[in-house]
């Protein structure tokens, strides 16, 4: 008797093929899909991150002028006091230099600004003759000097400093509201001081 079944191994064979003509049956399918409908959006799961970065408070600008002075008016003193006062104007910036003097001391005063009327730097020093006098003798005018553009606590402050680190060599500095002061004492025969704006 005669067995027509077909084989197994046949049968795995049809199998295979049919699975594989569904397969490129399948991609057929979603190549024309995607050639019509273009790329499906892309899915994202959870929150998204966030790119901000937290802002760093920024210090405050230093202030261009020294508060409380005036050009104009601190010639006036100097000129009154007896000083030979300077004032060139090049480039767009005002330049004065202001020259005096006492028995056994000479002064010098130097002071710019980019406007009339207002002072962005100033520097005084003080000279004195060894054979007639001390350094300390021109203690007060370097006070004067460095107090100027403050009010009078402020004022006193600054005169205390300067008092304390007058008679030691080197150099000093202090801040107060919003002045840098600088007091300089290079030499025996030699005292400056200089004050500039600082940020608070």
């Amino acid at each position: 008797m005669t067995n027509n079944k077909p084989s197994t191994s046949l049968k795995w064979l049809k199998r295979i093929g049919i699975a594989v003509a569904a397969f490129f049956g399948l991609f057929l399918l979603a190549s024309i899909a995607m050639a019509i409908f273009g790329d499906p959006a892309p899915v994202h799961s959870g929150t998204p991150a966030t790119s901000a970065v937290a802002e760093v408070p920024q210090p405050a600008p230093a202030p261009k002028y020294l508060a409380g002075m005036d050009s104009g008016e601190l010639s006036a003193a100097l000129k009154k006091r007896g000083f030979t006062v300077d004032h060139q104007y090049n480039g767009g910036y005002n330049t004065w230099m202001a020259q005096g003097a006492d028995p056994g001391l000479s002064y010098a005063v130097n002071y710019g600004s980019d406007a009339v009327g207002k002072v962005e730097s100033l520097s005084a020093q003080v000279m004195v003759d060894p054979a007639h006098k001390d350094i300390v003798a021109g203690m007060p005018f370097i006070g004067m000097g460095a107090a100027a553009p403050f009010a009078e606590a402020d004022a006193k402050r600054v005169g205390e400093w300067i008092e304390a680190n007058f008679s030691t060599m080197g150099t000093h500095v202090d801040t107060v509201a919003t002045v840098e002061v600088t007091l300089a004492a290079p030499s025996t025969i030699l005292r400056m001081v200089t004050l500039r704006p600082v940020a608070m």
